[in-house]
Protein backbone atom coordinates (compact mmCIF):
# COMPACT_ATOMS: atom_id res chain seq x y z
CA UNK A 1 0.00 0.00 0.00
CA UNK A 2 1.25 3.35 -1.12
CA UNK A 3 0.49 6.75 0.01
CA UNK A 4 -2.82 6.86 -1.96
CA UNK A 5 -5.98 7.89 0.14
CA UNK A 6 -8.37 4.96 -1.54
CA UNK A 7 -6.21 2.09 -0.86
CA UNK A 8 -6.34 3.40 2.34
CA UNK A 9 -10.43 3.65 2.13
CA UNK A 10 -10.41 -0.02 0.62
CA UNK A 11 -8.51 -1.74 3.48
CA UNK A 12 -10.80 -0.19 6.19
CA UNK A 13 -13.81 -2.32 5.62
CA UNK A 14 -11.39 -5.89 4.91
CA UNK A 15 -9.77 -5.06 8.27
CA UNK A 16 -13.46 -4.62 9.52
CA UNK A 17 -14.67 -8.18 8.29
CA UNK A 18 -11.53 -9.49 9.77
CA UNK A 19 -12.09 -8.77 12.92
CA UNK A 20 -15.76 -9.34 12.89
CA UNK A 21 -14.80 -12.78 11.93
CA UNK A 22 -11.94 -12.82 14.73
CA UNK A 23 -14.96 -11.66 16.83
CA UNK A 24 -17.60 -14.39 15.72
CA UNK A 25 -14.80 -16.99 15.98
CA UNK A 26 -14.96 -19.67 18.89
CA UNK A 27 -11.11 -19.37 18.84
CA UNK A 28 -10.79 -16.90 22.00
CA UNK A 29 -7.15 -16.46 20.43
CA UNK A 30 -8.41 -14.92 17.15
CA UNK A 31 -8.64 -10.97 17.82
CA UNK A 32 -5.46 -10.53 19.42
CA UNK A 33 -4.20 -12.01 16.28
CA UNK A 34 -6.18 -9.56 14.07
CA UNK A 35 -5.29 -6.86 16.26
CA UNK A 36 -1.90 -7.39 16.07
CA UNK A 37 -2.02 -7.17 11.91
CA UNK A 38 -3.85 -3.92 12.68
CA UNK A 39 -1.27 -2.47 14.63
CA UNK A 40 1.17 -2.86 12.33
CA UNK A 41 -0.59 -1.63 9.67
CA UNK A 42 -1.48 1.59 12.14
CA UNK A 43 2.17 2.76 12.33
CA UNK A 44 2.35 2.70 8.03
CA UNK A 45 -1.08 4.37 8.46
CA UNK A 46 0.02 7.11 10.78
CA UNK A 47 3.14 7.92 8.50
CA UNK A 48 1.06 8.13 5.68
CA UNK A 49 -1.53 10.32 7.84
CA UNK A 50 1.09 12.68 8.54
CA UNK A 51 2.41 13.33 5.54
CA UNK A 52 -0.44 13.34 3.27
CA UNK A 53 -3.71 13.88 5.66
CA UNK A 54 -4.60 17.38 5.00
CA UNK A 55 -3.74 17.28 1.09
CA UNK A 56 -7.50 15.22 1.01
CA UNK A 57 -9.55 17.92 1.32
CA UNK A 58 -8.92 19.86 -1.46
CA UNK A 59 -10.29 16.93 -3.31
CA UNK A 60 -13.74 16.67 -4.90
CA UNK A 61 -16.02 13.94 -3.46
CA UNK A 62 -18.50 13.76 -5.96
CA UNK A 63 -17.54 10.41 -7.06
CA UNK A 64 -16.26 9.43 -3.86
CA UNK A 65 -15.87 11.49 -0.53
CA UNK A 66 -12.03 10.86 0.99
CA UNK A 67 -12.92 12.53 4.31
CA UNK A 68 -16.55 13.31 6.08
CA UNK A 69 -16.86 17.23 4.98
CA UNK A 70 -17.34 15.86 1.40
CA UNK A 71 -20.05 12.96 2.16
CA UNK A 72 -22.57 15.54 1.55
CA UNK A 73 -21.24 16.87 -2.12
CA UNK A 74 -21.34 13.33 -2.72
CA UNK A 75 -24.95 12.88 -1.64
CA UNK A 76 -26.09 15.79 -3.67
CA UNK A 77 -24.27 14.53 -7.15
CA UNK A 78 -26.36 11.33 -6.57
CA UNK A 79 -29.36 11.67 -8.73
CA UNK A 80 -32.71 10.57 -6.13
CA UNK A 81 -34.02 14.16 -4.49
CA UNK A 82 -34.66 12.25 -1.35
CA UNK A 83 -31.79 11.24 0.45
CA UNK A 84 -31.34 10.29 4.06
CA UNK A 85 -28.01 10.74 5.87
CA UNK A 86 -28.15 8.29 8.96
CA UNK A 87 -25.14 9.38 11.42
CA UNK A 88 -23.91 6.57 13.88
CA UNK A 89 -22.01 8.17 16.28
CA UNK A 90 -18.60 6.46 17.13
CA UNK A 91 -19.35 3.06 14.73
CA UNK A 92 -16.50 1.20 13.93
CA UNK A 93 -15.40 -0.60 10.81
CA UNK A 94 -16.73 -4.28 12.09
CA UNK A 95 -19.88 -2.76 13.89
CA UNK A 96 -20.99 -1.61 10.48
CA UNK A 97 -20.31 -5.30 8.65
CA UNK A 98 -22.74 -6.36 11.88
CA UNK A 99 -25.23 -4.00 10.66
CA UNK A 100 -24.83 -4.72 6.64
CA UNK A 101 -25.21 -8.61 7.30
CA UNK A 102 -28.57 -7.88 9.37
CA UNK A 103 -29.66 -5.39 6.49
CA UNK A 104 -28.90 -8.22 3.84
CA UNK A 105 -30.52 -10.83 5.70
CA UNK A 106 -33.54 -8.79 4.96
CA UNK A 107 -33.39 -8.06 1.65
CA UNK A 108 -31.63 -4.97 1.71
CA UNK A 109 -28.16 -4.50 0.32
CA UNK A 110 -25.62 -2.12 1.06
CA UNK A 111 -22.63 -1.32 -1.57
CA UNK A 112 -19.56 -0.32 1.46
CA UNK A 113 -17.02 1.71 1.36
CA UNK A 114 -15.01 4.13 3.87
CA UNK A 115 -14.02 7.80 4.71
CA UNK A 116 -11.64 9.35 6.63
CA UNK A 117 -13.10 11.28 9.81
CA UNK A 118 -11.81 14.60 10.48
CA UNK A 119 -8.76 15.15 12.87
CA UNK A 120 -8.52 15.34 15.78
CA UNK A 121 -11.86 12.44 14.98
CA UNK A 122 -13.63 13.99 18.71
CA UNK A 123 -17.72 14.29 17.68
CA UNK A 124 -17.53 17.87 18.05
CA UNK A 125 -15.85 18.75 15.21
CA UNK A 126 -15.70 15.31 12.97
CA UNK A 127 -19.82 15.18 12.94
CA UNK A 128 -20.28 18.87 12.44
CA UNK A 129 -17.43 18.65 9.33
CA UNK A 130 -20.45 16.10 8.22
CA UNK A 131 -23.15 18.05 8.71
CA UNK A 132 -21.65 20.91 7.51
CA UNK A 133 -20.01 19.62 4.58
CA UNK A 134 -16.91 21.69 5.07
CA UNK A 135 -14.35 21.91 7.73
CA UNK A 136 -15.84 22.68 11.02
CA UNK A 137 -15.46 26.01 13.23
CA UNK A 138 -13.50 25.05 15.81
CA UNK A 139 -15.21 27.01 18.24
CA UNK A 140 -18.35 25.45 17.87
CA UNK A 141 -19.47 21.53 18.72
CA UNK A 142 -22.59 19.78 17.51
CA UNK A 143 -24.83 21.86 18.98
CA UNK A 144 -24.53 24.07 15.26
CA UNK A 145 -24.75 20.41 13.11
CA UNK A 146 -29.09 21.23 12.44
CA UNK A 147 -27.96 24.86 11.64
CA UNK A 148 -25.31 24.22 8.99
CA UNK A 149 -27.29 21.33 7.51
CA UNK A 150 -29.99 23.19 7.01
CA UNK A 151 -28.28 25.72 5.49
CA UNK A 152 -26.06 23.73 2.74
CA UNK A 153 -29.43 22.33 1.66
CA UNK A 154 -31.08 25.32 1.48
CA UNK A 155 -28.44 26.99 0.04
CA UNK A 156 -29.02 23.72 -3.07
CA UNK A 157 -32.57 24.32 -3.92
CA UNK A 158 -34.16 22.58 -0.82
CA UNK A 159 -37.02 24.68 0.95
CA UNK A 160 -36.44 24.66 5.01
CA UNK A 161 -39.91 22.25 5.37
CA UNK A 162 -38.30 20.00 2.79
CA UNK A 163 -35.18 19.69 5.51
CA UNK A 164 -35.48 17.42 8.40
CA UNK A 165 -32.89 17.00 11.50
CA UNK A 166 -33.77 14.51 13.87
CA UNK A 167 -31.76 12.11 16.33
CA UNK A 168 -33.38 8.61 17.11
CA UNK A 169 -32.11 5.36 19.01
CA UNK A 170 -33.65 2.44 21.14
CA UNK A 171 -35.55 4.63 23.55
CA UNK A 172 -36.64 6.65 20.49
CA UNK A 173 -37.13 5.39 17.01
CA UNK A 174 -37.17 7.22 14.15
CA UNK A 175 -41.13 7.76 12.75
CA UNK A 176 -41.19 8.69 9.58
CA UNK A 177 -44.77 9.64 9.68
CA UNK A 178 -43.36 12.71 11.90
CA UNK A 179 -41.67 14.07 8.88
CA UNK A 180 -44.41 14.04 6.28
CA UNK A 181 -42.69 17.37 4.06
CA UNK A 182 -38.93 15.82 4.11
CA UNK A 183 -37.17 15.16 1.17
CA UNK A 184 -33.88 15.14 2.90
CA UNK A 185 -32.91 13.90 6.44
CA UNK A 186 -30.52 14.24 9.05
CA UNK A 187 -30.15 11.68 11.55
CA UNK A 188 -28.36 10.93 14.24
CA UNK A 189 -27.93 7.94 16.64
CA UNK A 190 -25.48 7.83 20.14
CA UNK A 191 -26.20 4.63 21.06
CA UNK A 192 -23.60 2.99 20.09
CA UNK A 193 -21.06 5.08 21.03
CA UNK A 194 -22.95 5.49 24.23
CA UNK A 195 -22.23 1.48 24.13
CA UNK A 196 -18.69 1.99 23.33
CA UNK A 197 -17.93 4.21 26.45
CA UNK A 198 -19.45 1.55 28.85
CA UNK A 199 -18.07 -1.09 27.31
CA UNK A 200 -15.78 -2.52 30.51
CA UNK A 201 -15.09 -5.94 29.01
CA UNK A 202 -13.61 -4.34 25.55
CA UNK A 203 -14.59 -5.63 22.00
CA UNK A 204 -15.97 -9.03 23.15
CA UNK A 205 -18.74 -7.25 24.96
CA UNK A 206 -19.34 -4.28 22.58
CA UNK A 207 -19.74 -6.81 19.68
CA UNK A 208 -23.00 -8.56 21.96
CA UNK A 209 -24.06 -5.12 22.78
CA UNK A 210 -23.75 -4.19 18.71
CA UNK A 211 -25.75 -7.23 18.04
CA UNK A 212 -28.49 -6.67 20.67
CA UNK A 213 -28.48 -2.96 19.68
CA UNK A 214 -29.19 -3.80 15.88
CA UNK A 215 -32.68 -5.56 17.16
CA UNK A 216 -33.43 -3.09 19.89
CA UNK A 217 -33.10 0.03 17.57
CA UNK A 218 -35.21 -1.41 15.04
CA UNK A 219 -32.68 0.35 12.41
CA UNK A 220 -33.69 -2.36 9.53
CA UNK A 221 -37.25 -1.42 9.49
CA UNK A 222 -36.03 2.07 9.83
CA UNK A 223 -34.23 1.53 6.51
CA UNK A 224 -36.82 -0.37 4.81
CA UNK A 225 -39.42 2.11 5.42
CA UNK A 226 -37.23 5.17 4.29
CA UNK A 227 -36.67 3.15 1.12
CA UNK A 228 -40.55 2.58 0.65
CA UNK A 229 -40.81 6.11 1.11
CA UNK A 230 -38.41 6.54 -1.91
CA UNK A 231 -35.30 7.87 0.09
CA UNK A 232 -31.57 6.76 -0.96
CA UNK A 233 -29.75 6.07 2.71
CA UNK A 234 -26.24 6.84 3.21
CA UNK A 235 -25.23 5.33 6.99
CA UNK A 236 -21.79 7.01 7.75
CA UNK A 237 -20.18 7.59 10.96
CA UNK A 238 -18.38 10.93 12.58
CA UNK A 239 -15.23 8.67 13.90
CA UNK A 240 -14.75 4.64 14.60
CA UNK A 241 -13.37 3.49 17.68
CA UNK A 242 -10.87 1.13 19.04
CA UNK A 243 -9.95 -1.25 21.91
CA UNK A 244 -8.26 1.02 24.53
Amino acid sequence: IQDVPGEWLDLGPVLGEAYYLALSSQNAESPGVVGKAIDSLNIRFQDFVDRCYWQMFSLSGTRRPLVVNRVLEYMRAQPERRKALIVIDGMNTWQWHLISKALEEEGLLAKTGAVFSFLPSITAWSRQALFRGAKPDLAVGTEVEKKVFFEYWSSRGYTENEIAYTRFGTLNRLDISDLPNAEVIGAVCTDLDDLMHGALMGNAQLFQDTDTWIRESKIVSMIRELQARGFRCYITSDHGNIEA
